[in-house]
């Protein structure tokens, strides 16, 4: 069994017995939520604090008291939808007894759910200065997010590679998965999957591409 680390799921709730009603939502997830979809219709740009208030079913006042201004409200729903994108691709890494396989499902999945989601697709699509600081930034938290869980992927499916080439590795991957978000191509995410997945592991080698 992995003894991967997985990506932080703050919103998530102690699974109900079989036989309960699923518990209501908490009012983190109720924002959550409602902030997806108010940015899903109108973006980033003009997503405002009583939108996303009202889709809530709060008050103005509740919503500051979790997040005090909207960029904070935006950086948490953003980090937190992806923290999610980023479980996706652990469990389709681990999904694989291969581990050259297994990298490269991970980054098909990754780029598959960051171009089907809600929100993301959106900013990717018309929005990705948006983003920006969230995934260049060297200590950005989407950013820094991305590394530790690559970082961590490798490390359980590469036991041999040493620390050094497993950081520059996750590093490459994360910009690689930016500029591919960013900057999308026609090719499907399979197909760069297949494109990048050598790159990588020659780089987890210590050689060149």
């Amino acid at each position: 069994m992995s003894h991967m680390q997985t990506p932080p799921t703050p919103l998530a709730q102690p699974a109900a017995p079989a036989d309960s009603p699923p518990p209501p939502p908490s009012v983190e997830q109720r924002i959550q939520q409602a902030t997806i979809e108010v940015a899903s219709r109108f973006g980033i740009a003009r997503l405002s604090m009583g939108d996303v208030a009202r889709q809530a079913g709060l008050s103005r006042q509740t919503l500051y008291r979790h997040f005090p201004s909207r960029e904070v409200l935006v950086e948490h729903a953003v980090v937190t939808e992806a923290a999610a994108m980023l479980l996706s691709a652990v469990r389709a890494m681990e999904a694989e007894t291969d581990p050259q396989r297994g990298l490269a499902e991970a980054i098909a999945t990754t780029l598959r759910c960051a171009r089907e989601h809600a929100l993301l697709g959106r900013l990717l699509l018309s929005e990705p200065q948006s983003l920006l600081p969230l995934v260049t930034h060297g200590q950005g938290r989407l950013a820094k997010l991305s590394r530790e869980v690559v970082a961590s992927m490798l490390t359980d499916r590469f036991p041999l590679a040493q620390p050094a080439a497993i950081a520059r590795t996750a590093e490459l991957t994360t910009r690689l998965l930016v500029s591919y978000g960013i900057a999308p191509t026609d090719e499907t995410p399979h197909a760069i999957a297949v494109f990048l997945t050598p790159a990588l592991l020659a780089a987890l080698a210590g050689g060149a591409p």
